[in-house]
């Protein structure tokens, strides 16, 4: 059987004066990723069901900022500029000649409408079969910033008043021009300024978390956890309240994380346990059964198996063999002012509390670090390094008062 074949136009020349920004409005991001990424991946994953003869995206504001942020992550889109602002129809003229040899149906979506889902686009191709063209409209309490639909005496559109053109009168009705051509409620909204891109991530987070607890992972506060749209969670993963998952995240079968932890660009192994208050930075892979503690900060660092980081401890560009305990307060020295230094520490190793490791190191396995010291030559296996000053007790004086 032959697949549907569908363009698709996305409207992004808005200039977005509401959001009161220099950064172009479809950049601003929703659960980690730029508001337009939402709507083009989700068009992108049809690809299977439908022949996508075209995604054209609509430029204006900042267009060749928006246009590389868009090419580095999505190749094979089509853009063209709206040179000055005079609608929604004058922006999809402007796609017209991009157009010119194409067959099938063309749907057009506004850029700043992230919460379109793959089922609503699915729907949009199936009601496109049985009309020449449809208009999203929806109810709002606050219709403001919307442009306004005007029906006649049968109940079909008349018209569409933008915002700015409409009368007392017209600025009072409630049903309201979604952008998209077809749609209903709350897929269809959109982000004029702060308080619409806050409405909007307060929804994506809504969507996300219920994705998350039907594949199988606890979340015991859902409402204070914070995913980004591309975190890959697996089964039987507990979530305490107060975490929060920048971009990069992967995160497999039993994994534990506690409360108020910040977790970005990072692999969780199998079982492997997080906080609570641990912050985990872009490049780092736990792996199955490992322990990162309260306090603790890894950045660009390999924790392999069973190993423990359970306090107060910084490690960065660090490998950290298996089964190594890392004290209280330790800190990996990876930075000498110029470069980031790497340091690996063997296999069964134990680093003592309030150790400085004073990159690039090595610390052999099975090897035994004394606390308190400062490390700054290799540690070769089996051997125990202690580095300190001779302590001395002096006598307290102590004066008499008057």
């Amino acid at each position: 059987m032959q697949k549907e074949s569908i363009s698709f136009i996305i409207l992004a020349a808005g200039i977005g004066s509401r959001m009161h920004t220099k950064i172009p409005k479809v950049l601003h991001k929703l659960a980690g990723q730029p508001i337009i990424f939402h709507i083009l991946k989700n068009i992108l994953s049809l690809s299977n069901r439908i022949t996508i003869k075209k995604i054209i995206i609509v430029l204006g504001n900042e267009s060749e900022l928006v246009k590389s942020n868009i090419i580095s992550n999505f190749p094979n889109i089509d853009f063209t500029i709206q040179s000055k602002q005079y609608g929604t129809a004058h922006a999809v003229l402007s796609a017209k000649h991009l157009l010119k040899n194409s067959r099938g149906k063309t749907i057009v979506l506004c850029g700043d409408t992230p919460l379109i889902s793959v089922k609503l686009l699915l729907d949009l191709i199936k009601i496109s079969k049985t009309v020449d063209i449809g208009v999203s409209v929806f109810k709002s309490l606050n219709p403001l910033g919307y442009g306004r639909i005007i029906l006649d005496k049968l109940g079909k559109i008349s018209s569409i008043i933008e915002e700015k053109d409409a009368n007392r009168h017209q600025k009072n009705i409630n049903l309201c021009n979604a952008g998209i051509y077809i749609s209903k409620e709350i897929e269809s909204l959109g982000v004029n300024d702060r308080e619409g891109l806050a409405m909007a991530e307060k929804e994506m987070q809504t969507i996300l978390r219920t994705k998350a607890m039907k594949k199988g992972v606890t979340l015991v506060a859902p409402e204070t956890v914070f995913f980004s749209s591309d975190t890959k969670i697996s089964k039987d993963v507990y979530i305490a309240p107060n975490v929060v998952f920048g971009p990069g995240v992967k995160i497999g079968e039993g994994v534990r994380i506690e409360a108020f932890c910040h977790i970005e660009g990072v692999t969780l192994k199998k079982n492997s346990t997080v906080g609570p208050f641990a912050r985990l930075r872009p490049g780092t892979i736990l792996e199955e059964s490992s322990k990162i503690g309260n306090f603790v900060e890894v950045k660009n660092s390999k924790i392999r198996k069973g190993a423990k980081v359970n306090h107060l401890s910084y490690i960065g560009d660090t490998d950290v063999g298996a089964n190594v305990n890392i004290g209280a307060g330790v800190i990996t020295c990876n930075y000498d002012g110029v470069n980031k230094n790497n340091t690996s520490i063997g296999d069964n190793a134990f680093i003592g509390s309030n150790a400085s490791l004073v990159a690039p190191l090595k610390v052999g396995s099975n090897s035994l670090v004394g606390a308190g010291s400062v490390i700054t030559k290799d540690i070769p296996a089996n051997m125990l390094a202690v580095e300190r000053n001779k302590q001395t007790n002096i006598k307290k004086k102590i004066k008499k008062s008057k």
